[in-house]
């Protein structure tokens, strides 16, 4: 058949091809959560039908997991020094089911996170910035590390506080 005699495909056959290649192009820039491509794609101006058939073809391509996004989430988000509350709401933001957050979690051990708090608090100077260890606990909480594990970093470090 010559490409003019080529039948024209049909409107939804369209559609579904522009969908697919719009989420494409918006989890090829990071991973993406099932939420967060359904939010896209609805924004712009697809059919539910569409979507829904977008995501079920992402997913059988293995463009799209929930669990792996949460997992590569986790992984990159914790060696920016942030803690595991944080995290949790983030994921939860982006419409991660708990059950998958939770296990994303899991990966992230107890002596990780204090690990974390010291190196953070080294790297960043917040000994210096924050003479008052006060403020120091709620600028680490407000990273998402829970009271005893920023406790716990906080002894191994010899520091005088005013």
């Amino acid at each position: 058949m010559q490409p003019s005699e080529r039948q024209p495909a049909p409107p939804e056959q369209k559609q579904l091809t522009k969908a697919y290649d719009a989420a494409y192009i918006f989890i090829s820039y990071r991973p993406r959560s099932l939420r967060e491509v359904n939010l896209r794609l609805s924004q712009k101006s697809f059919s539910d039908a569409v979507v829904a058939t977008t995501i079920d073809r992402l997913i059988a391509d293995g463009l799209l997991d929930d669990k792996r996004f949460a997992e590569s989430w986790v992984t990159d988000r914790t060696l920016t020094g942030i803690g595991p509350k944080k995290l949790r709401m983030e994921l939860a933001a982006k419409g991660v089911d708990r059950n998958i957050i939770d296990e994303a979690l899991e990966s992230v051990s107890q002596q990780d996170e204090i690990d974390a708090i010291v190196a953070l608090v080294n790297a960043k100077r917040l000994l210096q910035r924050y003479p008052d260890q006060r403020k120091l606990i709620s600028a680490l909480m407000r990273r998402g590390y829970t009271y005893s594990d920023i406790a716990t970093a906080l002894k191994g470090l010899t520091t005088s506080w005013r």
